[in-house]
């Protein structure tokens, strides 16, 4: 059993001692690379504000939805979030709020307001979540430079801090206005790595502990936990096989598993019974091999002991097998079906209707990360010839998160750490000697000194300037991408501009309807319509009932008879007075003289 004194005892001696090595080793640091940080900072900053040109507002379209759900639980209480049935929500059926949404992403923005309005910060609630993914996104960059930092050098650590800062797809998913799972999720991830990578290299049960911590933080704000702890999983196996697991790192995965799987099961939306998710069971396999392992060898010898494991592991994963297939363990939605084989898609045709979730073309991957590919596969070499363990991390984070990033489009935000990563180690690792060969001054010869020649200088100063321009790619691609509009400002359309028409509709629909009335219309809205007017709808970006879309998607395409009828099914015994149908033609909107409004 933890002794509590002793714990709290040693998180003291922890920070004293990182804040004495801080001290230490502060007048060691080079003052230019502290100041080409924080401006790597304000680059990330300034990029992520650049759509504020068109105001503060929330983006896409899930923001609004965690908005809605944050100034709930900063009215009702925190504890209210887990009785809310959301009556505005899935008309007539509602919407029971905890078990069908994760609470991170609406606790992060109530516990950060609650920290801004302490300290004096006068903003209302919509601007400041709409400013949140600045905040998250900037201390991601540093995690970013802490990580590289801690594997490879502090030039590599700066470098890849430059290239997360200017990601394009991570400046989509973290500008104004885009409080959503991502910008959380992404955090929190980068945090999770951070602290594994820390209790590796010192084999520290306590860096495990917060790691487990940031990992569980991850399970309760974006659904793409399920890859982080099956990365830990698969990273863990491999340092079993390649006999590298001792008794201390044992400890430290065991201490990770324990706590990240602890908190994800305690929220209702997953539960206890995440243990027997699909997605799950993998880490939990992991931890009883560990301790087999570690028992095996100990009592064993190193062949026998291998063989042994190998046996055990080929009966666990028999076993997993069993138990998927007669229905004991939970599937995996259909949606992380999808991204590890990406033919099932085809399945589901509301999974394809939505476009982030399509497989994306080789041009839309090459315009994401560009040089980027070349350059992370490069320093995926220069990992795995080194074969450390956190060498293996970083290869295992690079090649799955590829993987998933060429199966779904939306997913190429988990890859840019990944890329950035990789490339800045591979940049810093080519620079170095031609750094050295223009700062030579002298070759010494035997015991006589001769000047070096000058083509060796210029040799090496064209080569820098040939590997940094190929920064210029993903660089020019994030700049280009950093001053989109937010969604609702163009109007739900992809144009570089301002279109009034929603603002309008939804300031009409608030003003010239009454509150009890129900607004049908295309599920992508659902969220803009409840947030903004208060009003009930029948589908949302989050509509689990399948049918009630496809009722609504039938309803638009059939003749004015049909669609009476089918409204009347939708609404049951609602008066059909309270009922609006909300069209929205975006052809017509962009060519207004072309007749697509007909």
């Amino acid at each position: 059993m933890i002794n509590i004194k002793d714990f709290i005892f040693r998180i003291n001696k922890m920070i004293k001692d990182s804040l004495l090595v801080y001290f230490r080793t502060i007048n060691k640091l080079s003052v230019l690379t502290t100041l080409t940080l924080m401006l790597i900072c304000l680059v990330s900053i300034n990029l992520r504000v650049m759509n504020s040109i068109y105001g503060l507002y929330l983006n896409e379209y899930d923001p609004h939805f965690w908005w809605r759900c944050t100034s709930y639980i900063l009215s009702k209480g925190f504890g209210s979030w887990f009785s809310w049935v959301d009556d505005k929500s899935w008309f007539p059926n509602s919407r029971n709020i905890s078990l069908t949404a994760y609470p991170g992403v609406p606790f992060t923005g109530a516990i950060l307001y609650i920290i801004a309005s302490a300290v004096g910060v006068s903003l209302s609630l919509y601007n400041f979540l709409s400013l949140v993914p600045i905040i998250l996104s900037t201390i991601a960059v540093i995690l970013i430079y802490l990580i590289v930092y801690d594997i490879f050098d502090e030039i590599s650590g700066l470098i890849a801090a430059l290239l997360m800062a200017t990601s394009s797809p991570y400046i989509i998913r973290t500008n104004i206005g885009w409080f959503d799972t991502e910008s959380v999720g992404v955090f929190a991830l980068l945090l999770s790595i951070f602290f594994l990578v820390k209790a590796v290299k010192k084999e520290s049960m306590l860096y495990a502990f917060f790691s487990g911590l940031a990992g569980g933080y991850m399970s309760i704000s974006w659904g793409a936990y399920v890859y982080l702890f099956n990365l830990v999983a698969l990273y863990t196996l491999i340092l079993i096989f390649t006999g590298r697991i001792n008794k201390s790192l044992a400890r430290v995965f065991t201490t990770y598993v324990g706590i990240s799987v602890l908190i994800a099961g305690a929220i209702p939306y997953s539960g206890v019974s995440i243990i027997k998710s699909i997605g799950v069971v993998p880490m939990l396999i992991v931890y009883l091999l560990i301790i087999l392992s570690i028992t095996i060898r100990s009592l064993l010898s190193r062949r026998l002991g291998n063989l042994l494991f190998a046996a055990a592991l080929i009966l666990f994963i028999a076993l997993i097998y069993v138990l998927y297939i007669t229905g004991y363990l939970k599937p995996l939605t259909s949606r992380v079906l999808s991204v590890l084989n990406p033919a099932l898609r085809g399945e589901n045709p509301l999974l394809q209707s939505v476009g982030e979730h399509l497989i994306p073309s080789w041009i839309s991957i090459y315009s994401d990360f560009s040089s980027l590919i070349i350059l992370a596969v490069v320093g995926l070499y220069i990992l795995l010839r080194r074969g450390r363990n956190n060498d293996l991390l970083l290869a295992l984070y690079l090649i799955s998160a590829s993987y998933a990033t060429a199966s779904m489009a939306r997913l190429n935000v988990l890859a840019s750490p990944a890329f950035a990563m990789l490339s800045g180690i591979c940049i810093s690792y080519l620079l170095k000697p031609f750094i050295k060969l223009i700062k030579m001054r002298r070759i010494l010869a035997g015991k006589r000194k001769v000047k070096a020649q000058p083509l060796g200088k210029a040799y090496g100063v064209i080569i820098i300037f040939l590997i940094l321009f190929l920064m210029f790619p993903p660089l020019s691609s994030g700049i280009r991408v950093s001053g989109i509009p937010q969604q609702i400002v163009s109007g739900g359309l992809s144009i570089s501009g301002r279109a009034s028409d929603w603002m309008e509709a939804l300031v009409w629909i608030q003003d010239n309807t009454p509150s009890d009335s129900v607004i049908i219309a295309w599920w992508d809205y659902g969220y803009w319509i409840t947030s903004y007017t208060n009003r009930t709808t029948c589908a949302d970006n989050a509509t689990l009932n399948s049918t009630q879309i496809k009722q609504i998607a039938k309803m638009f395409m059939s003749s004015e008879v049909e669609a009476v009828e089918i409204i009347k099914k939708l609404v049951q015994n609602k008066r059909l007075d309270r009922i609006y149908v909300l069209i929205f033609s975006p052809l017509s909107a962009v060519f207004p003289n072309q007749g697509y409004s007909k």
